[in-house]
């Protein structure tokens, strides 16, 4: 799905494939095939302004599963699908959380690149909804995301940083 996707197929397509994955997955009774292929699906239907309700089910089926000992990469992408559909679904408390549990999970693996980026994240929620926000948390964290994007030598976010930065300072 992905592959097809890259090279232009439909949206339609891709999730027909994606489907096909999801029911070889159950049917193989395999929990973490179920898990990555929800979460494959839920990631395409978040992307692809598709059934935001399907896509909160399935991603939070692959959590249930994912956490707290599955592969990384399916834990990251859980979080990943779930905070972004909670920001579009207006769910600025569970996006919030589900991005501080990304940053936590990054930091913990010692992935400064994913750390960075998530950091900026709960740095932009922040700034979105600053009288919800501790005083000063917008700037902390964007700091501690120049650090972490410095450490990865992430150009691209040590710049959002400096951007994140600068909104916070005013």
């Amino acid at each position: 799905a992905n592959f097809r996707w890259n090279k232009g197929a439909s949206p339609t397509e891709v999730q027909a494939v994606l489907d096909l994955a999801l029911a070889n997955a159950r049917d193989s009774r395999a929990p973490m095939l179920v898990a990555t292929a929800q979460a494959q699906l839920a990631r395409h239907l978040w992307r692809t302004g598709g059934d935001y309700d399907r896509a909160w089910t399935l991603a939070r089926g692959a959590e249930a599963e994912a956490f707290p000992d599955g592969p990384y990469q399916l834990r990251l992408l859980v979080l990943h699908v779930l905070g972004g559909l909670a920001g579009l679904t207006a769910r600025p408390e569970e996006e919030l959380d589900l991005r501080r549990r990304m940053v936590s999970l990054a930091a913990a693996e010692g992935d400064a690149y994913v750390e960075a980026t998530s950091r900026l994240n709960v740095a932009q929620r922040y700034l979105a909804e600053p009288d919800d926000a501790p005083a000063g948390a917008a700037e902390a964290e964007a700091r501690l995301a120049l650090a972490a994007a410095e450490r990865a030598g992430n150009a691209y976010s040590v710049a959002g940083a400096h951007c994140t930065l600068g909104r916070a300072l005013g």
